[in-house]
């Protein structure tokens, strides 16, 4: 295989950040920039171009508050400690459903 067609390799790993430190401080920003960046590449994720940032930190604090109550559960990719990609699963709320979730935000 040549050196140009291969895919390097990434590191994996798994962290779990307190939304309440400096950390979760860290992340947030990422966070907004990472949809803020979505939004000016012209991708439909329910924002305008217009939209403010502190209408981004609102999205994203009301993101992280439902993962606080266990109804969604938010994985964030990073690249070099920056936030790369985020996708959410939302639980289902039907008491026959405990195993269902819906993608978001890919």
């Amino acid at each position: 295989m040549e050196a140009a067609s291969r895919i390097p390799e990434a590191e994996v790993a798994i962290r779990l950040y307190d939304t309440t430190s400096s950390a979760g401080d860290t992340l947030l920003g990422g966070l907004i920039a990472l949809l803020r960046d979505a939004i000016d590449d012209g991708a439909s994720v329910g924002f305008l171009a217009t939209s403010t940032d502190e209408a981004l930190r609102a999205y994203w604090r009301e993101v992280l508050a439902g993962c606080a109550t266990g109804r969604r559960l938010m994985l964030v990719a990073s690249r070099m400690g920056e936030v790369a990609g985020s996708v959410q699963l939302v639980f289902a709320k039907q008491e026959n459903a405990p195993h269902r979730a819906e993608i978001q935000r890919l």
